[in-house]
């Protein structure tokens, strides 16, 4: 027998809401030197480049990014 309600006087457990969609970050760190550009697909992707490495932060769990030389 399978119950899809708790026995009687115990609460419902109902798992929280997600307010803020989740976000993701990724560090690429290149063997070559400094990138001439790097895009990302999302327009909303926010992407820093330090020297030889690459910071991504995307609120989808894939995104293309394109790096140039």
């Amino acid at each position: 027998m399978v119950y899809l309600t708790p026995p009687k006087n115990r609460p419902y457990i109902l798992p929280g809401l997600i307010e803020d969609p989740p976000m993701y970050r990724a560090r690429i760190h290149l063997l070559e030197d400094r990138p001439r550009n790097v895009r990302a697909g999302n327009k909303d992707a926010r992407i820093e480049v330090n020297g030889e490495t690459v910071e991504l932060q995307a609120n989808d769990i894939h995104e293309l990014v394109t790096i140039e030389y």
